[in-house]
C-alpha cells in the first residue's frame, strides 16, 4: 500500500513538473536582463542573461541527476553484495536500484520534453560565458568587419535565380543587393513558401501584420516578399538603425519595439539575434563576391 502511494507522489510530482514547463515556456522565450543572479556551479563567471541562467541551471541539474544516479546504483549494488542471505536487505537494494534506474528514464524524459520546446534549452556548456551586449559599429557598411561565410551551393543557386527581383529592389530603396540576398540565405535559403513556428512566410519571413502594412497580399510570391521585405529594410535602417546595419537587423531579427524598449536600454540581446548579426552580415561579405552583379 505504501509503495503504491509513493508511486502516485512520484507521477503527480513529474505531472506538475511537466505542466509547469509547458506553463513557463513563454516566459523562457521571451526574458529580460536580470542583474542580481547567482553563478551556477560550473560557470565560469556570473551571467547578466537570465534565458543563459536558466540554462546553465537546467544544465547543472541534469549533471547533478547523473551523478546521484551513478552513486545510488553503486550503493544499491553494494547493499545486494552484502545481503546475500538476507531477504528484507535484498529487496532493499533492488528498490534502490529500482529507484535509481527510474530517475534516469524520468530525466531523459525530461530533456526529450525541453528539447521538444526549445533546443537550446539543453544544448549548454556550464563553462561558456555569454555577454551582456553586443557592440554595435556606426558605419553604413561591414567595411570587412564580419569575416565571409561559405555560401551552400544550392540554397546560392536558389537566390540567384531571383536577380531581377533582388535588384530591382535594390535599386528601388537603396539596400545593397548582397545583404538582401544574405538575409533571404538566413531567413528561407531561398525556399519561397519558407514558413516559421511563428508565422513567418516567404523569402524574407514576413509576418502577417508587417505584409499587410507593406500591401503584401501574397507573401509566397518571390517579387511581392522581396520588394516589401526589402522597403521594410530600408525603413528600419533609417528610421531605427541610427547609420548602421547590426541595429537595423536587430530590428528586422527581434523587431523595432525590443530594440527601443530592451537593447537601448540594457544592450540585451537573446542568443537567436547575437547569431543572427554576425550570420547575416558574415554572408553578405561572400555575397559582395559572389551576388548578382558579380555574375
Amino acid at each position: 500500500m505504501r509503495e503504491t502511494k509513493n508511486k502516485k507522489t512520484i507521477l503527480l510530482a513529474l505531472a506538475i513538473f511537466f505542466m509547469s514547463i509547458f506553463i513557463l515556456q513563454p516566459v523562457f522565450a521571451d526574458v529580460n536582463l536580470y542583474s542580481n543572479q547567482q553563478m551556477i556551479p560550473g560557470a565560469t563567471e556570473k551571467t547578466c542573461d537570465i534565458s543563459t541562467y536558466i540554462q546553465q541551471i537546467i544544465g547543472f541539474g541534469y549533471a547533478t541527476i547523473g551523478i546521484l544516479t551513478m552513486f545510488m546504483l553503486g550503493i544499491g549494488a553494494f547493499q545486494y553484495i552484502m545481503s546475500i542471505g538476507n531477504t528484507a536487505k535484498m529487496t532493499s537494494a533492488k528498490n534502490t536500484v529500482n529507484y535509481a534506474i527510474l530517475g534516469l528514464v524520468l530525466g531523459l524524459l525530461s530533456w526529450i520534453i525541453l528539447y521538444t520546446i526549445n533546443p537550446n534549452l539543453v544544448k549548454v556548456s556550464l563553462g561558456e560565458t555569454v555577454p551582456c551586449t553586443i557592440t554595435t559599429s556606426t558605419t553604413t557598411t561591414t567595411n570587412g568587419k564580419y569575416d565571409a561565410i561559405s555560401l551552400k551551393k544550392s540554397v546560392k543557386e536558389r537566390i540567384k535565380a531571383y536577380c531581377n527581383i533582388i535588384q530591382e529592389a535594390a535599386g528601388k530603396y537603396g539596400v545593397p543587393e548582397y545583404l538582401i540576398m544574405a538575409i533571404i540565405d538566413q531567413e528561407s535559403r531561398g525556399i519561397y513558401n519558407a514558413q516559421s513556428p511563428a508565422g513567418a512566410t516567404g523569402l524574407m519571413q514576413l509576418m502577417p501584420g508587417t505584409a499587410n502594412d507593406l500591401g503584401v497580399t501574397d507573401r509566397t510570391d518571390p517579387y511581392q516578399n522581396i520588394m516589401g521585405g526589402t522597403k521594410h529594410l530600408a525603413w528600419l535602417h533609417k528610421t531605427y538603425g541610427n547609420g548602421n546595419w547590426e541595429r537595423t537587423l536587430i530590428a528586422y531579427n527581434w523587431g523595432q519595439g525590443n530594440l527601443t524598449k530592451k537593447y537601448d536600454k540594457n544592450g540585451w540581446l537573446p542568443n537567436e539575434t547575437k547569431n543572427y548579426i554576425p550570420s547575416v552580415l558574415g554572408k553578405a561579405e561572400s555575397y559582395k563576391n559572389d551576388g548578382c552583379s558579380t555574375n
